[in-house]
């Protein structure tokens, strides 16, 4: 992690911390605390005092600590060698040393910023005393003393390796580092470095001789801040500090930091930056994908899974302004699976011809090994207003959001909870939107624009005390293909609300929607349209359970209409023509209830006309428990008008073959009567140390292509595994793969060699036991990569066979992709809390 100032230590009359003696080496560590608050009259280590100790800060804020009276503002070190890595020291005062004061001591700096520190006497940064120094990637400026504004140095070497000492103040004398020759001068060592001096003593005072030794690689020009003043010491894009320390190839023996202060990868480029903070540079690979994985280790540049920046929103900034640069084009951004929200009260916005996909374990290298249903593995979850919100941004199909569950958006006076969609176009495929709340469109809300939606589930929603809790659209023309809009609320129209609209609409299941007015499915007005392959069932409201139709055209092809409650007055449609204005529902090759009298459907003044249609019950899987799909009994199978459908619509709503037999179902799914040529014998599973191994054995095999081996970790939502192509008839089978989760289901889908497929009625379910707390390293030997199963995150130490350290790597609980191809082949041991394993490079 990087700084924080969540944990607070606050100072009450004397130093926060005092380590006088008291045996500490670098096994103390104090890591992720702000100090602050500490100091009193003649109190020496305002904020920490350090006497012959010498532990570990990590991850420390040191600020707004005082030594009035005396020295060490922040930090106070005798005879002490305190390590310090990723740490802030600003703000702080003193009359000498207002950051830092050592005397007899060597502190090791990483990752170090010293700034906005006032001393009134010498060292605004730091004073020393006879404390040779070794400082790597530390940036020092904006501080301030009569003597040395950034350093006061008397009788003690410094070595600088990749830092900063520029921008600090002392009147215009020694503003950088005043050096006092008594009793003899100091060596100052500067490698791949960047100082400030302009000569006379204006910047360096005291230089004599070897004083000062900067190397060729060494800068004396503006590091370029992004704001200085303001205090944000990162480097801005021109910055000459940028790749401009040590080389990568000569690495050896400075140990540099794998991170930066603010937790970012080192060495985004050709080199580590210098200074505190690595530049940022985030572009897309060379296919022009952005990847984004909220559980990276460490941020990169967006380039790889391995390079995966955590943030979403910040993705979607970064696109946007390459794309608006015209310089390295984003036309892609894949998403890992996780929870990514945008900041409160904001919200997410798609952007022009950018494709966005989610879903993706993170280790795919194309959208054809994602295996995925109808996503909720990459969640947008909302924070005060609508999850996504598309008010006029230029969007038409080109723009796309796949893969997503989209939830808990809303807010006061909000329309579209989950999305809202204003005069534009975009596609949106693979959706879940459920659980989002609004005044109007609780799932979506489409003004002036016309989406493509296609897999799209909208479940779940809210528009308290209004209309559409799935979805609203006003003047809009939205395309929906393969979607389930259910378990929606609302005042009226609670899964769709159309007013003034076009509706185009394949495949979909509107079920489980509850509104207090009218239209439980759908409510329309003045809306035309068309509605293809289309179920609708399990929705209430006072009138109109199904649909509630007001001065509304709309046609229906092979579609069901069926199981919806209007209180026994329209339980499935009702249907309203103004004086003036016609409006008609066509049911052709469908579906629907329609018992005698008004029970079912209320025409008032509308024209209803039917061509082969069935008023007898579908026979549903389980219509109670939500599964609309055709039971083999149904009336519904081959029943349809495959001339209906449109030229692209070869799949239906589980992504099955739209036409099985010679003619089209009725309703979103297509009964699926595949005999695939094979049978299997047995199908079971193992599990030992945390991998599970899946066996099985075949019998006929006949024109069979091979398994589709799945996995779930709910017993609900399976991902695929791994194809295994077939072997032939009475073969044995058998794959492994890592099991981390207490408990996983297997199942396998048989394919033939045509591409149908069904699959095995057997699922295994093996049971892991207590997550193991055993470090698995995998493959070994390895030649470019390998893997670290882990139980919870932590830090590893990686040593060659001569026991030299040659990394460093944080790792996230769970399975670690490591990259060694850069290292020599040979014998390798990597320290994790204490356990050691062992592997061998190729």
């Amino acid at each position: 992690m990087a700084p924080g100032d969540t944990s607070i230590l606050k100072g009450n009359g004397s130093s926060v911390i005092r380590n006088d003696q008291n045996g500490l080496d670098a096994s103390a560590v104090l890591d992720g605390f702000k100090i602050t608050g500490g100091g009193g009259l003649y109190v020496a280590g305002g904020g920490i005092y350090n006497h012959q100790s010498s532990p570990i800060f990590a991850n420390v804020i040191i600020c707004g600590n005082k030594a009035a009276e005396i020295a060490g503002g922040g930090m106070y070190n005798l005879s002490a060698s305190p390590i310090l890595k990723n740490v802030i020291i600003s703000g702080n005062s003193a009359v000498d040393g207002a950051g830092m004061f050592n005397t007899s001591s060597s502190p090791i700096f990483k990752n170090v910023l010293i700034c906005g520190n006032t001393a009134t006497q010498s060292g605004g940064g730091m004073a020393l005393y006879d404390s040779p120094l070794t400082l790597t990637n530390v940036t020092i400026s904006g501080n301030f003393s009569a003597y040395g504004g950034g350093i006061f140095d008397n009788n003690s070497s410094i070595l600088f390796n990749n830092s900063i000492l520029w921008g600090n103040n002392s009147g215009d004398f020694s503003n950088e580092l005043y050096i006092d020759l008594t009793p003899s001068p100091s060596i100052i060592t500067l490698n791949y470095s960047l100082f400030r001096n302009r000569g006379g003593g204006t910047d360096i005072y005291g230089l004599s001789g070897n004083t000062l030794a900067p190397d060729a690689f060494s800068l004396s020009v503006s590091p370029q801040f992004v704001d200085s003043a303001g205090g944000d010491y990162r480097l801005s894009a021109s910055s000459p500090a940028i790749d401009a320390g040590t080389p990568s190839t000569d690495t050896a023996g400075l140990n540099l930091p794998m991170i930066d202060l603010a937790g970012n990868r080192r060495i985004m480029g050709s080199a580590i930056d210098i200074g505190t903070y690595e530049f940022r540079s985030i572009h897309p690979d060379v296919a022009g994908i952005l990847y984004v994985d909220g559980a990276v280790a460490v941020p990169g540049d967006g380039s790889s899974w391995q390079q995966a920046m955590p943030s979403f929103g910040d993705a979607l900034m970064v696109a946007d302004t390459i794309n608006t640069a015209a310089t390295d084009s984003v036309s892609q951004v894949w998403v890992a699976k996780g929870t990514y929200q945008p900041a409160s009260g904001q919200s997410f916005a798609m952007l022009p011809k950018v494709k966005i996909y989610g879903s993706f374990s993170g280790n795919e290298a194309s959208l054809a090994e994602r295996a995925m249903a109808a996503g909720d593995t990459s969640i947008l979850l909302g924070n005060g207003n609508t999850v996504i919100r598309n008010d006029d941004n230029g969007l038409d199909a080109s723009a796309v959001l796949d893969g997503f569950k989209i939830t808990g958006g809303g807010g006061v006076h909000v329309d579209g909870g989950g999305i809202y969609n204003g005069r534009v176009s975009p596609t949106f495929s693979h959706l879940m939107i459920s659980g989002n709340s609004s005044n109007r469109g609780g799932g979506m809300f489409n003004g002036q624009s016309s989406p493509i939606l296609t897999n799209v589930f909208i479940k779940g929603n809210k528009a308290d005390n209004d209309y559409g809790g799935g979805m609203y659209n006003f003047s809009s023309s939205p395309i929906l293909a393969n979607v389930i809009i259910s378990g929606n609320s609302a005042y009226g129209g609670g899964g769709m609300e159309y007013r003034q609209s076009q509706i185009d609409l394949t495949n979909v299941v509107i079920s489980g929607n509850t509104v207090a007015s009218q239209g439980g499915g759908m409510d329309n007005v003045l809306t035309t349209g068309t509605l293809t392959n289309v179920t609708i069932s399990g929705n209430s409201a006072s009138s109109g359970g199904g649909i509630n139709n007001l001065g509304s055209s709309l046609i229906f092809n092979n579609s069901i209409i069926w199981g919806n409650n209007g209180n026994d007055n329209g339980n499935e449609i009702y249907h309203f023509a103004f004086t003036s204005i016609p409006a008609s529902i066509n049911l052709n090759y469908s579906l629907y209830r329609n018992r005698e009298g008004e029970i079912d459907i209320v025409n008032d003044g509308g024209t209803i006309l039917t061509d082969h249609v069935y008023t007898v019950s579908p026979e549903f899987v389980d219509s109670a428990g939500g599964d609309y799909r055709l039971s083999a009994g149904s009336p519904a199978i081959d029943a349809g008008n495959t001339s209906l459908l449109a030229v692209d619509d070869t799949f239906d709503l589980s992504g099955n073959p739209r036409i099985v037999n010679s003619t089209v179902d009725l309703g979103a799914y297509e009964f699926q009567s595949i005999a695939v040529p094979v049978t299997i014998q047995r199908f079971t599973g193992s599990i030992q140390n945390s991998t599970a191994t899946l066996e099985w054995k075949s019998g006929v095999e006949s024109n069979f292509k091979g398994y589709q081996l799945e996995k779930s970790i709910d017993g609900n939502h399976f991902t695929k595994l791994a194809i295994v192509a077939a072997k032939g008839s009475n073969s044995d089978y058998h794959y492994s793969t890592p099991q981390t989760a207490t408990k996983a289901w297997y199942r396998l889908q048989l394919i033939s060699q045509t591409g149908e497929s069904t699959y095995y009625d057997q699922i295994v379910a093996l049971q892991n036991g207590a997550i193991a707390t055993s470090i698995l390293v995998y493959p070994n030997p390895a030649t470019d990569y390998i893997h670290i199963r882990i139980a919870e995150g932590a830090n590893m130490s990686l040593y060659d066979a001569a026991g030299k350290l040659v990394r460093q790597q944080n790792l996230h609980a769970g399975i670690n992709q490591i990259d060694i191809r850069s290292l020599p082949a040979g014998i390798y041991y990597g320290v994790v809390n204490g356990q050691k394993v062992k592997f061998v490079k190729k």
